[in-house]
């Protein structure tokens, strides 16, 4: 029995949706990305007609297209959900900060030095 992901709580997008949207607005046909994959046409469709598939799966499409299915699935998540580029980049704006003002810190006493050397 087919179990039906709409009913769940936190429910996965449709990737073979997804996918199926994306050949269309790039005017690829599944035997083109079959072809790039080294897969039948056939075996594209069936991808086309699933609700998910293996992450494999899902990368070695994404290289093939050069297109960030995983970025398209991140933005469905909620926005509070942490995010560990955005943490190194926050982390990095910190420590740029930081930075600046110990350079600041060092110049006065550099100044102070001078004054009473």
């Amino acid at each position: 029995m087919k179990k039906n992901n709409q009913n769940q709580p936190n429910p996965l997008p449709n990737l073979g949706r997804a996918l199926k949207l994306h050949l269309k607005e790039s005017k690829t046909t599944p035997t083109k990305l079959g072809a790039l994959l080294n897969r039948s046409s056939s075996n594209v469709s069936q991808y086309l007609k699933r609700e998910s598939f293996q992450t494999q799966i899902l990368w070695d499409i994404s290289h093939a297209l050069q297109y960030n299915f995983f970025a398209d699935l991140a933005a469905q998540l909620p926005e509070h959900f942490a995010q560990h580029a955005n943490a190194q980049t926050q982390k990095m704006k910190a420590l740029t900060t930081e930075n600046e003002l110990l350079k600041r810190d060092v110049a006065l006493l550099q100044k102070v030095l001078v004054i009473r050397g």
